[in-house]
């Protein structure tokens, strides 16, 4: 019952579940805008509507994301298991599950993700560490920076990527 009251003399707004969920989603979809996520693509489902659905994550974290027909039609490379990905979205709460999800707008690939790597070499080195410390600076640039700066800071990022993964394996 929308906005119901506990008994005739309570005050306290008693919410139903979807209302709760729906402020929550209208809150977060005002406040947080547009966001740049690096991460791995795990647990793909391509449905036959021409959405895809899949899971984004890192070492520390996940989170669910939805790519649907429109934009998964701009999308110029097969979306496969374990390839890392950097994801325009929009963060979302999918309010049938309680669920917050990422609307994903466009995907550029980066490559095998390093949790991919580790998990075929069956460690999880420093590179994987590495690789790992530099998607969060790329996440958190993305967030502060406009489009136009994050495209330079993430070749900026790219570049100390590959030279922290030469200095590790050259064992400096």
């Amino acid at each position: 019952m929308a906005g119901a009251r506990a008994g005739g003399a309570d005050e306290r707004p008693i919410l139903a579940v979807g209302e709760l969920l729906a402020g929550l989603k209208g809150l977060i979809e005002h406040h947080v805008g547009r966001v740049f996520v690096v991460g791995e693509i795990s647990n793909l489902h391509q449905a036959r509507s021409g959405h895809s659905y899949f899971t984004l994550k890192d070492e520390t974290g996940q989170i669910r994301a939805a790519l649907f027909r429109g934009n998964a039609r701009q999308v110029r490379f097969d979306l496969e298991e374990g390839l890392e990905v950097v994801a325009e979205a929009e963060v979302s709460i999918y309010v049938a599950r309680g669920e917050l999800q990422l609307v994903v707008r466009g995907l550029e690939p980066r490559g095998v993700g390093a949790l991919q790597l580790a998990f075929q070499k069956g460690s999880s080195g420093p590179v994987a560490v590495a690789s790992s410390q530099f998607a969060t600076v790329a996440v958190l640039l993305a967030v502060t920076f406009n489009r136009e700066r994050m495209r330079w800071w993430q070749a900026v990022g790219v570049g100390l990527t590959a030279l922290a993964v030469a200095l590790i394996a050259a064992g400096t």
